[in-house]
């Protein structure tokens, strides 16, 4: 063996005595630190509710340019009106889209108070429109407590992800 391998062999071995030394090594614990701030609540006081309507839910009005469906909400409270969020999503194909939108000359609006949701399908052009008939809406209701500052609640795929809606 040459004196260069014996140098490396011994580099190496003072080099792995000294990682295994300090690796083993155990500090006394710390003192504890101050508790952090409290998360969001996720879904323990959100609520989502899945309403399926049919052509009997639609009324009439406005010689046929509006249709209203109104869909109870025990859980919006006077709490959820004054500060928290009410958000009503459509179900498509594509999963869920916000409201309000407009679809081609069609407006699909909701507007929510006590206990009660109210949908509204209206025609952009002032034209008759049919009974809306079957379609799916998603009801998010999230007290204050829940709510996150500078979260989009129109993204369903934040609420999703926060909340497990």
């Amino acid at each position: 063996m040459t004196i260069k391998s014996k140098m490396v062999k011994i580099f190496y071995t003072f080099i792995m005595s000294i990682l295994l030394i300090f690796s083993s090594c155990e500090g006394e614990d710390g003192d504890t630190g101050p508790q952090g701030a409290q998360g969001p609540a996720g879904n323990a006081n959100v609520e989502a509710y899945t309403y399926t309507t049919n052509n009997s839910d639609w009324v009439s009005s406005n010689n046929g340019t509006m249709w209203t469906a109104n869909l109870t909400a025990t859980d919006i409270t006077q709490e959820v009106v004054d500060g928290g969020s009410v958000q009503m999503f459509f179900g498509s194909s594509g999963g869920w889209v916000a409201m309000p939108f407009a679809l081609y000359d069609v407006e699909y609006n909701y507007a929510y108070g006590l206990q009660s949701t109210e949908i509204s399908v209206t025609s952009g052009t002032q034209l008759q429109i049919n009974n809306p008939g079957g379609q799916s809406f998603k009801l998010v209701i999230i007290p204050p407590a829940s709510l996150v500052k500078n979260m989009d609640y129109k993204n369903h795929e934040m609420l999703q992800a926060l909340y497990g809606i």
